[in-house]
């Protein structure tokens, strides 16, 4: 049963706090891990393929800390893979 387990958020720095508070609003009696990756910042001038590869990094490292679900907070990161980033290599 994976009921007691948090929710990860993980974010390129402190835009996905707004995430965890939507959630948090709507889902009060969760737990939360938050990921704020400030070492890599600013994702926004990283190629798509280096993004992807840095959500794929913390959505592991949040798995390998016993989480039920993960969200991320990365706008650009999402935004851009369902858009199709010109930067696309």
């Amino acid at each position: 049963m994976t009921s007691h387990l948090p929710i990860g958020i993980f974010d390129s720095g402190v835009g996905g706090l707004t995430v965890y508070r939507a959630l948090h609003e709507h889902l009060p009696n969760e737990r939360f891990v938050y990921l704020g990756d400030t070492a890599r910042v600013p994702y926004g001038t990283k190629s798509l393929a280096t993004v992807e590869r840095y959500a794929v990094e913390n959505a592991e490292f949040l798995a390998a800390r016993e989480i039920k679900t993960v969200s991320g907070g990365m706008q650009y990161g999402f935004g851009a893979r369902a858009a199709g980033d010109p930067r696309r290599p």
